[in-house]
């Protein structure tokens, strides 16, 4: 059985660790359970290779854009002004860069939770990531699903057999060691299985074909279509 919404992982997980009926006993709450399952799904999507298109606009005189909440890991960038799109290349910065010239973008590199990038802005435009991401934490509510591609194995089991052991481990229940040998083994499979299924790194000129602005959709899954 897939368990691919929050509903469906607390059942089984409160089944697993022998818990009542009544939601509001038990040893475990419910917060925490998800607050461990959400621990488990983080995980496995730094493994999963899930990517996607996340456009950032930038003003005149900017040299930075914030990164997008859900980033992981950045695959390709492109900058837009005025309906032109280029290449955003990977620069190392070791030193401070000149800003007192303005122009269109040309290199970039993360700083932090930032993607800075030289020459500084001289109009407004748009950055374009394919990057890595993860998807949103679940919620209480049942229908909240964690969002992972299949694996195999089903990443809604390993989010159990993560769960389960961290609860056990709490709990001073030494069947820990067993549930975390479990999760521990899944998550090679499920990391092997997601690199089957997207075997390399993915440019823009991948997902648009060029970097001229067409109608096509930005979304790197109409360019993995029938391969995941």
């Amino acid at each position: 059985m897939a368990l691919d919404t929050w509903g469906d992982l607390k059942t089984a997980i409160r089944r697993t660790l022998s818990e009542p009926t009544d939601e509001t006993s038990g040893r475990f709450t419910i917060e925490g359970l998800l607050g461990w399952a959400n621990d488990a799904k983080d995980q496995l999507a730094a493994v999963a290779r899930l990517s996607k298109v996340s456009a950032l606009a930038f003003n005149a005189g900017d040299t930075f854009v914030g990164l997008p909440s859900d980033f992981i890991e950045l695959w390709d960038a492109a900058v837009e002004v005025g309906g032109n799109r280029s290449p955003l290349r990977r620069g190392r910065v070791a030193v401070p860069v000149d800003t007192t010239n303005a122009d269109t973008p040309r290199i970039r590199w993360i700083q932090g939770t930032s993607l800075s990038f030289w020459p500084k802005a001289a109009t407004a435009g748009t950055v374009h990531l394919l990057h890595l991401y993860r998807p949103a934490d679940m919620t209480t509510a049942n229908a909240s699903a964690h969002g992972l591609p299949f694996g195999p194995p089903d990443p809604g089991q390993l989010i159990l057999r993560y769960t389960v052991a961290i609860a056990k481990l709490e709990d001073g229940d030494p069947e820990y060691v067993a549930w975390e040998k479990r999760w521990e083994r899944g998550l090679s499979e499920y990391s092997v299985a997601r690199l089957r299924a997207v075997p390399r790194r993915m440019t823009l000129q991948d997902v648009w074909g060029v970097y001229t602005p067409d109608t096509r959709p930005y979304h790197p899954t109409d360019f993995l279509r029938g391969r995941v």
